[in-house]
């Protein structure tokens, strides 16, 4: 181990193991008031915003044909046995709804309802995923087998006429969180789960649907490509007033789900902060209702075109390498010309970030690859302050603490002999 660290020199892995002790412990040694408002920032910023709201060229994307979106508005169960009737008509492929039918209204709503999805050949209901409130290591975001403890289905009147697949997305406040990734599947007590948009996708076009799930990823990164502009939309009364001139329907998907009481109103309910949201840094309004991320997310596994994410392992490694690096260049430095060092280190370390930033966009809006290394980002920034605590506190009173033990161990052997 010695020679090991002798051909690394010991004095720069040192350096690198200080930087990962301060990292690891990072939220305890900058847990203070004043800097909340940074790190409410930082939490809310992310590379993908720069991709999805500014680098997408909007013009370039096309509308999805294969997804129709239509508005619940505020109807009650007639009103939407209505609307499936109407678009069961022009026979779709497949009818998916974004909606919660947990809980049974009147025998008569009910019956009426039931009697209009029955007819629907591949319909997909919307459960709901529960956290678990007693489990403390929860907020894994690629864990969702520890998030969640059981899921709510619909009631068996409804439930037994289609698939169904969990509408669960991973922001637990949609009011404060940007919504990134999700929830491709779960196993919930031996119960195999998947999402709402996968098994909408299936029924569409079950090839692409399992290739998906074959990637296997805890969870993946919405490609966000197109809201309501971007696919085709009925208003809830476009339903209605359109019913004889909808032949457009046949052999699509169609979204059932809540786009505002119409679609020129936004309001607060089921809408979300994504990384298209045009103020990616502070909080403005929110820029996406759910079933439209699920239509995103659909589109992207008909299209084929996913994210992929380096491993933590390879982060880390990544990470220390890059690290190690600077503190063998500051060395050099150091040695070289003292004078020079402060000065220079701070230049190197100022353009490494920059490039930093610039490498990872440019991975990411090209090659659709997510370089995670949030470690290496805030190692960079510890990097000299942690060279100079080393060099300057800790080595030189490590040393003499130690020649003063030999000296007391010399001592206390000639005292023996």
């Amino acid at each position: 181990m010695y020679k090991l660290l002798k051909i690394f020199h010991i004095d720069h892995v040192m350096v690198c193991i200080i930087v990962f002790l301060v990292l690891k412990y990072f939220p305890y040694f900058f847990q203070v008031d004043f800097l909340n408002p940074i790190q409410n920032i930082m939490q809310d910023f992310d590379v993908t915003n720069i991709v999805f709201s500014s680098l997408n060229d909007k013009k370039t994307i096309k509308t999805d044909t294969n997804i129709v979106l239509v508005n619940i508005g505020y109807l009650k169960r007639d009103g939407l046995a209505k609307q499936v009737e109407i678009l069961n008509k022009w026979k779709p492929k497949v009818i998916a709804l974004d909606i919660m039918f947990f809980k049974h209204k009147t025998k008569e709503l009910d019956s009426v309802f039931a009697n209009s999805i029955s007819k629907v050949e591949n319909l997909v209901l919307a459960s709901r995923l529960n956290v678990d409130t007693n489990c403390k290591d929860c907020e894994e975001e690629d864990d969702p087998d520890k998030r969640f403890d059981d899921v709510t289905n619909p009631i068996d009147i409804f439930g037994k006429y289609g698939y169904q697949g969990f509408v669960t997305l991973n922001v637990e406040k949609p009011w404060e969180e940007v919504e990134r990734t999700f929830y491709p599947e779960v196993n919930i007590k031996g119960k195999h789960l998947i999402s709402f948009a996968v098994a909408a996708a299936r029924q569409f076009d079950s090839i692409k649907a399992d290739g998906f799930l074959g990637r296997e990823n805890r969870s993946e990164i919405v490609n966000f490509r197109r809201n309501t502009d971007k696919y085709l939309t009925l208003d809830w009364d476009d339903v209605f007033k359109k019913q004889d001139s909808l032949g457009f329907l046949k052999d699509k998907i169609i979204l059932m789900g809540f786009l505002g009481p119409d679609l020129k109103t936004k309001t607060l309910e089921d809408i979300f902060f994504t990384p298209m949201n045009a103020k990616y840094i502070g909080r403005s309004f929110p820029d996406m209702y759910g079933v439209v991320i699920h239509a995103n997310i659909i589109s992207m596994i008909l299209d084929g075109k996913f994210y992929n994410r380096n491993s933590v392992i390879w982060s880390h490694v990544l990470s220390f390498i890059i690290i190690y690096l600077n503190v063998l260049l500051f060395s050099f430095i150091r040695k070289y010309d003292i004078d020079l060092y402060e000065t220079v280190s701070l230049l190197i370390i100022l353009v490494e970030l920059v490039l930093y930033w610039v490498i990872i966009l440019a991975v990411l809006n090209f090659f659709r690859f997510e370089i995670n290394m949030v470690g290496q980002f805030y190692g960079l920034c510890l990097i000299t302050t942690s060279y100079e605590a080393y060099h300057d506190s800790i080595k030189p009173i490590s040393l003499k603490v130690f020649g003063r033990f030999r000296k007391l161990i010399s001592r206390k052997n000639v005292k023996e002999s």
